[in-house]
């Protein structure tokens, strides 16, 4: 009988030096992650130069950006939490409301930052909740919204948005 393998059980998966997955890795990582059956992926790109970067499809799929090159191990306080806390957070993510223009909001910053997949907004508005509920909003803020967009728009921006110069005087 054949081994069912990792993939079987819903998990957290860390992936090393993701910037070398092979493309086969890559695509069934990403269709797992698809499959919304409560996998999570932790892809740690340790890529020297610009082209040595996580597979896109597989990028695409991963909500959050993170440098920590300026983090050291010992200033990381109050991880992983504790059972209680997350049992809180899930209880409180579940009162926390979207205002009709949230969504609206973010899909325009999307196309603004050259962002063309519904991902990314979706990503975000769910990170914007769940800030909001950790920070003990009954309704999502711009303030939620602004820190969701910063964490999960870093590794996806195609373009910076358009000013217009200033109008001469």
């Amino acid at each position: 009988m054949q081994e069912q393998g990792l993939l079987r059980e819903p998990s957290a998966l860390i992936l090393t030096m993701a910037e070398r997955t092979p493309p086969q890795l890559a695509a069934r990582l990403a269709l797992t992650l698809d499959r919304g059956r409560g996998h999570c992926l932790l892809a740690l790109d340790e890529g020297a130069e610009p082209d040595e970067t996580a597979p896109q499809g597989m990028s695409e799929r991963i909500a959050f950006f993170v440098d920590l090159s300026d983090v050291g191990i010992g200033d990381i306080t109050g991880f992983p939490p504790e059972a209680e806390e997350v049992q809180q957070g899930r209880a409180a993510l579940q009162r926390v409301t979207i205002p009709a223009e949230v969504p609206q909001q973010i899909t325009t910053i999307c196309l603004q930052f050259g962002i063309d997949s519904l991902r990314a907004a979706r990503f975000t508005l769910r990170a914007a909740r769940a800030h909001a509920a950790l920070s003990g909003h009954v309704s999502v803020t711009s303030g939620d919204a602004e820190v969701a967009c910063v964490l999960t728009f870093a590794h996806r921006v195609a373009q910076f948005p358009q000013t217009e110069p200033p109008a001469p005087r």
